[in-house]
């Protein structure tokens, strides 16, 4: 199930993050899926000299500091598409962690109501490092890592 169907980041937010004057943006709101699908392709291609998405990288970055919620939002729906283990590993040691450790205490209840129905969110809540979280916080994170099961169901 795909999180971001529908949400975009508004075309302002975008020329904030990045610095860049809203003009020379191209016209609209950048959707989430978008975004997300070039933000995975920045992380394919690491050690590339300048890659064609690197701004992506600035704009989580932006999001991060700035607009909390919707870099859960944008972190979810690269979750999504993450392709592999090692993907959803980057994205919960890069961006999720930043925002976590930034904001953590005003989006725990918005983690805590997302993650029973995305298990991708799950999985990179516990590959979060989070040497700088608060114990409260972690805590409550390893809480909603855990999908509760009823005593016939098999362990996640």
């Amino acid at each position: 199930m795909q999180f971001s169907s529908g949400i975009a980041i508004p075309r302002s937010v975008v020329a904030g993050a990045l610095g860049a004057p809203e003009d020379s943006l191209p016209p609209g709101d950048l959707p989430l899926s978008r975004f997300a699908a070039r933000y995975l392709a920045s992380l394919a291609a690491p050690e590339a000299e300048d890659p064609p998405e690197a701004w992506t990288q600035h704009l989580i970055l932006g999001l991060v500091r700035a607009h909390p919620h919707l870099a859960l939002a944008a972190i979810r729906a690269a979750l999504d598409l993450a392709p592999d283990a090692d993907t959803l590993a980057m994205i919960a040691a890069g961006p999720l962690e930043d925002l976590l450790t930034d904001h953590g205490a005003t989006l725990i209840g918005d983690i805590e109501r997302a993650a029973p129905s995305c298990p991708r969110l799950r999985d990179a809540l516990t590959a979060v490092p989070g040497h700088d979280l608060k114990p409260l916080l972690r805590a409550r994170l390893e809480a909603a890592s855990v999908v509760e099961t009823g005593e016939d169901d098999p362990p996640r």
